[in-house]
């Protein structure tokens, strides 16, 4: 490579950092970029919120006028994947520091290597962005992924050292109802984890889980701080709007 050839490279670079995030939501970047993969999804492929509508609203507020998204959800109805495609956008669409956190150092493990890895591997927009950690000075571990414009930690709530020394925009936090009461004798390490993101104003708190004990449910707690949004269907036979229940 000639010194002009390796100049107009750099400029490139330089300019590709300086240009505007694209104006669009999270629900669009994963209408447009996700893949989910094989072995992780019954439906592998392009994904599509039209498959699953009620993960869209979530979404767009994430990159809307909100700065903290709450998601009180039952098993399997794509909690994670709403996850995913929040972590991917941040990693490609607008890039910035990231942490997850989840119950314990094992469950982030299996979380990174189930579930992050797989989507970032299938996922063209992203593994262009996060190099392969076999690679030598990758900057890519299990718990510890750097991309061009941020990093993403994955921590454990029973790890106070995971939870410090970490400044973040974007914190997500899943079944955070299983969460350790406190993290070592630092307090509850949900509220400890939100601290990471007290120095960004457009700062980004996202909370899930599947709630556990009425009155002692942490997601319960969030929720009832929140506008308390639900989702409406349409009844068969007369399509009046309702929120199905047991």
């Amino acid at each position: 490579m000639t010194g002009r050839t390796k100049f107009k490279t750099e400029i490139k670079k330089v300019l590709q950092l300086l240009k505007p995030p694209p104006k669009m939501t999270v629900a669009e970047w994963a209408n447009q970029n996700r893949y989910l993969a094989r072995g992780t999804s019954p439906e592998a492929g392009k994904f599509s919120t039209d498959r699953l509508p009620y993960q869209r609203e979530p979404m767009e507020m994430v990159t809307g006028n909100c700065n903290e998204v709450v998601l009180i959800w039952g098993a399997q109805l794509g909690k994670t994947e709403v996850l995913l495609n929040v972590i991917g956008y941040f990693i490609e669409a607008q890039p910035a520091p990231q942490l997850v956190v989840y119950p314990t150092l094992d469950t982030s493990r299996k979380f990174s290597t189930k579930k992050l890895a797989p989507m970032i591997a299938e996922t063209p927009a992203l593994a262009d962005k996060v190099k392969d950690p076999r690679t030598r000075d990758s900057g890519n571990t299990i718990l510890s992924k750097e991309y061009s414009g941020g990093s993403l930690v994955i921590a454990g709530s029973n790890s106070p050292s995971s939870l410090r020394q970490i400044s973040c925009r974007v914190v997500v936090q899943d079944e955070i109802d299983t969460y350790e009461v406190s993290a070592g004798a630092e307090g509850d390490p949900s509220l400890l984890a939100d601290a990471r993101a007290s120095n960004f104003h457009d700062a980004v708190l996202i909370k899930a889980s599947t709630p556990t004990i009425q009155g002692a449910s942490r997601i319960e707690a969030a929720y009832e701080k929140s506008d308390q949004r639900k989702w409406y269907v349409p009844c068969p036979e007369c399509g009046e709007l309702q929120t199905l229940q047991w």
